[in-house]
Order: structure tokens, then sequence, then C-alpha cells
């Protein structure tokens, strides 16, 4: 196939290659049928979108003479753009229609005579290149369609498209969906310094769909660092947003973790099957036996617990029933033979039953099983049973916190973090002043109170026993509380596991200058020092101590956080010692310096307001009060 017989196909329509210039990064391209209408006579009422098989999206706009539509365009920096294409239709003699950006004519289009008895109008043809690359400035564009000729039948207009040169310009972004900034960069971070070595910055991040999973991770290697300071401070961009709930689209997640309705119960109808669970029948009218098997998937990989072991509830909703039915319920799961669970009974007035399934019940295998044997007497047992819903979800977790220290600035929490993945590594935590210690907590939480509200305090601090380390900045003025977003581990970490982690034993923690002191495992120590502000939080890491064969092979930090895409993430950029920033993504592999930020460009829907996170590399004589 030669290249001008070649085609590009686009959602149902075709066009010639060679029409698109291939040196420029990336097509983009409008819907019309997105733009807003003005029509030189309003008051004939007529269909404007019009629904056509072969259109890039099934729809195009019917337009008439001195009709026009105005759409908009965004773009993130200065920009060549040129307009490459604009899909038409007509049937009847050629219109003429003349393309404008930001009120600048670039050029006519000439929808050619096409007479095909109302069949062409679904025929879209091209319009080649109009007008000439234009170079234009960040920020909102409008482009404007005016059909200054046209006969009585008018023309329609499908797509208009554009090359621009950035190949990481997305559609959602050249929509104004999404709005990223380059100008936001720590250019004003130092650079490399002669007296202290640079750290090795290694990219381990993957792709990820789930925004609750951290696939970014950049390890952070030193031979000899014995002092960090580590700070967050809220995002440049401006945005007046708090996101803050967790997403769970592109996730594996499910609550429920089956789920079936409408399921009429018959001993020989033949089984039903969803994408989590298959339903089988056995038994007879009057003793049917539903079986349900299904697989428990470890779902999220990186969070705070394991919820392939959290324990669950059966429940089960009938619809309208005239009789007393008996349903017992039984369970195969890691200890394979049943496990019968209460039997309860449904009748007209209670239609709703549920079962608590206990913690550790479930197999990571496809072989669990849960058995429900619908029972009634003979007299009934012609008589249809329908479930209206039938499903298993995991139960809540109920996680705990106690207060452990409130000097009214700062309030110290110990949390105990109910299936905490780590469970079977206990932690000990003590007050230095007072001899309390304690000996069920996961994690420890440090609030301090803000300067807007002095009887309300924000979390700007936590670590848990698996080296886990989350960071923030006091709320803003005018916010209860922000999200952590991006973490760190401390200490040495494996960075290719799927959660790095360490192994912290116990927590000292002096309350007359907030500060902690750590002690893993392995003996391995630092203690760890917090200095808020009103715009950030420092947190600085002293005292490092990690055997001399582990330094060598395993990061001492590890930087954690997620990037699904940009606009939905809580970091999508790196700068090292000031650099050019580069993408939290790509395969960079490893940078050098003795300064890295973790930041954003694209504001976020998710953990809109969770901090930037910048780690530098402090000298050994250096004071790390800095």
């Amino acid at each position: 196939m030669t290249s001008q017989s070649s085609a590009f196909a686009m959602h149902g329509f075709l066009f010639p290659l060679f029409i698109i210039p291939v040196v420029w990064a990336k097509i983009v391209k409008l819907e019309v049928e997105d733009f807003k209408l003005k029509k030189f006579e309003p008051w004939i009422y007529r269909d404007d979108v019009m629904m056509r098989s072969r259109a890039s999206h099934q729809f195009s706009v019917h337009l008439f003479q001195n009709d026009v539509v105005i759409g908009e365009f965004c773009l993130p920096g200065y920009r060549k753009v040129e307009i490459v294409n604009m899909m038409y239709s007509n049937d009847g003699p050629t219109d003429l229609i003349d393309i404008h950006i930001n009120r600048k004519h670039i050029g006519t289009v000439q929808a050619k005579m096409l007479i095909g008895g109302k069949s062409d109008w679904n025929d879209f043809r091209s319009s080649w290149n109009i007008g000439k690359p234009m170079i234009l400035p960040p920020g909102r564009h409008t482009v404007t369609l005016n059909v200054s000729t046209s006969d009585r039948w008018g023309t329609e207009l499908d797509v208009i498209l554009f090359n621009v040169e950035d190949g990481d310009l997305t559609e959602k972004a050249f929509r104004c969906a999404l709005f990223c900034f380059e100008d936001i960069n720590y250019s004003d971070v130092g650079g490399r310094r002669d007296d202290v070595p640079s750290a090795k910055f290694v990219q381990y991040s993957t792709s990820a769909t789930c925004g609750e999973d951290d696939n970014v991770k950049v390890a952070i290697y030193h031979d000899t660092a014995r002092k960090f300071v580590i700070t967050a401070s809220g995002p440049k961009y401006r945005s007046f947003g708090n996101y803050r709930k967790p997403t769970y689209e592109g996730c594996k997640i499910t609550n429920p973790i089956w789920k079936f309705n409408n399921v009429s119960v018959e001993p020989s109808r033949t089984p039903v099957e969803s994408a989590r669970a298959l339903i089988r029948f056995a038994g007879k009218n009057d003793n049917t036996e539903i079986i349900v098997t299904f697989a428990a998937i470890e779902r999220l990989k990186t969070r705070d617990f394991r919820n392939l072991n959290v324990g669950s509830t059966l429940y089960v909703k009938l619809r309208k029933i005239s009789s007393v039915v008996q349903v017992f319920v039984a369970y195969i799961g890691q200890k394979r033979t049943w496990t019968e669970l209460s039997w309860q009974s449904f009748d007209p007035e209670i239609l709703s039953r549920n079962w608590s399934i206990p913690d550790w019940s479930w197999s990571e295998q496809t072989g669990n099983l849960v058995k429900l044997t619908f029972v009634r007497t003979l007299t009934e047992a012609s008589l249809p049973i329908v479930i209206e819903e039938i499903g298993l979800e995991e139960r809540k977790l109920n996680n705990s916190k106690r207060v452990i220290f409130d000097n009214e600035e700062f309030i110290v929490e110990g949390i105990d973090l109910d299936f905490w993945w780590q469970r079977d590594k206990n932690m000990t935590v003590s007050v230095l002043q007072n001899g309390n210690s304690y000996f069920d907590i996961d994690c420890v939480r440090i609030n301090y109170r803000q300067q807007w509200e002095a009887d309300l305090h924000s979390r700007i601090f936590e670590i848990c026993q698996d080296g886990l380390v989350k960071l923030a900045p006091p709320a803003p003025h005018g916010l209860d509380w922000i999200p952590f977003g991006s973490s760190v581990v401390l200490g040495a970490a494996d960075p290719r596991f799927p959660r790095p982690y360490t192994d912290i034993i116990s927590i000292g923690i002096d309350t007359r200058t907030v500060s902690l002191s750590v002690l893993y495992r392995d003996n391995s120590s630092l203690t760890l020092s917090l200095q808020p502000s009103y715009l950030e939080t420092r947190l600085f890491v002293q005292d490092v101590f990690v055997s001399m064969d582990k330094q060598a092979k395993l990061p001492l930090i590890t930087f954690l956080s997620m990037w699904v895409a940009d606009g939905n993430a809580d970091v999508d950029h790196i700068t090292v010692n000031g650099d050019s920033p580069r993408h939290i993504i790509r395969k960079w592999g490893a940078l050098y310096g003795v300064s890295a930020t973790f930041f954003r460009q694209c504001i976020s829907s998710h953990n809109t307001q969770s901090p930037d996170i910048r780690i530098d590399i402090l000298g050994e004589n250096e004071d790390a009060k800095l």
C-alpha cells in the first residue's frame, strides 16, 4: 500500500496520512459538536447536532450562512501550532468557512460541492492544512468557525485537528480539562556542593491505573550521609480545591467482593457467572443449594493492610415471599473444610439477613466457596424464591487512636491500625519524660496547632512501624486538614518490593524538643525532629546509623507516591539540584545531586493540596537547624 493510499482511522472516519506533517509531535482534536453555537437566525428551529455514523464521535454540526461556532483550547507554554485538518460534509454547492484563532483570520476552507441526494451528508471529507504554523503563548485560546458563504442546504462540520509541537500534550489538557504550568519549577534550589558528595536518585517507578497504589518509587543512595532534611510545602499551583477522598477508579479493589442481583433459586437451573464469581445450583425444591465460587484477590499491594485477609459480611435480600424460608450458610476457605454459620429465617416481614465471616478465612486460591441452603416445607416448595441481592463485602476496618502527649501546641497520637499489614511485628512507643510505654501502636502521628484557629490542630507528621513517614505543612487558612500524599521510607529498604519497608522496634519521644529516637530491629537508628511553620514543615533526620553492608546495597531513603496521569497524581515531576524538571514516570534511570524536589505542575483531582516534598543531604558538620 502506498503512502498516498494509506489512511488514518479515527473513531469511525478516515483521512489520508499524507496531509499530516510527521515532523511535529502531537495531533490533537476538538469535536465541533462541543463548540458553542451562535445562530445567525436563532428564531428558526432546526436540528443543529446531527447523528452521523461516519463522524468521529458519530455527531456533526449542521450550519448555515453566517452561523458561527466557537471552541477553546489550552496550551501549557509557548507552542508551535498548526491546523492540519477539518472534517466536513456537504450535499450541494461549495460553501466557505472562515477560521479564526484568537480573532485572527487563519484561513478559509472550501466545503467542496457534492450532490448526492442527501446521501453525502455522511461522507466526510478533509480540508487539508489550513493556514500557516503559529507560535501561541500559554493559556486559553479561542477557535472560531464562521460559515461566510453557503447555499440553502448549509454544511456540516465534524472535527478540527491541530498539530502541536509538544509530545507530552494530552487531549484532556488541550481541551482545557487539565491545567498544567510548565513554569512551575524549583530552579532556585541550590546546585552541587563541594563539601557534600552527591546522592544517587534511582528510578523504580512503573505505570498504574489505580490512584490508591504507590507506583512512583525513587530510591536515594548515599554511602556516607548522616544528616538529611525533608521539607513539605504546599503545591506551587494555585488551587482552592481540597479533594482528599480515596478514588478507586481503575483499581482492582472491589467492595463488595462479589455481588449478584435477581437470582431465582431453582435446583436445576444453569450456573450464573460474573467477572468475580460463579453460582451453581443443586438439591430439590424444598432444599435448594446455591454454591458461590470465587477467588480472594490481593487488590492493593501498597496499602496499610492486606485486604486479602480482612473478614467479610455475607448479605442476602429476598424479593417478596409468602412463607418462612430458613437459610443455612457454610463456607470453605483457608481451612479447606466446611465451616458452618448460624442459620437464619426469612419471612414476609424480614427479607434481609447478614452473616459475619471472621478474618483470615479466605484463601488466595480460586477455591473459596460459600454455600447457602434454602429450606421450606413441601407445601411451599413450588413457590418461587428470588434473591433480589446477594453479595460478599469486606468488613469495615476499625482503627483506634489515643493521645499520648498534649502540650496544646503539639498533640502526639498513637494509632492502632486494624489489620496492619505488619501485624506480626511489634513496636514499642515510649514517652521519655513520664516513662509511659505503649505496645499496641502501629503509627505515631503529630498534630500541630493551627495559627489561624487556636482550638484546631492539623496533622503534619506520621511514622509507622514499617518506616513509612508522611509529612505535611500545617493546613492553610480556611481548611481543617490536608492529605499527606507522597511519603518516604526512612532506613535501608529494598526498592524492588511492591511496598518497600523497614522494621522499627522502638520509638522514644522527647516531648521537650518534639523529637523521636528511632531504633530498628537490625540495630540501625536515627533521630527525627520537627520544625513546622505556617508555610512548611521540616523534618530533620540526624545521627543516621546503618550497617556499612546495608548502606552500600540499599537506599537510605525511598520516596513513594502515585501517578496515574497528569491531573491524577500526587507528584508529576522531579528536579535534582534545581536542574530542568523531569517527568516522574519517565525512564530517566539515575540522577545525581544533593537536593531533590518532588512536585506537581498539573492541578490534581487526587489529594489536590498534598505537599511538594524536598529532600536535602546535609554535610557532616552542618547544623541541622538550617
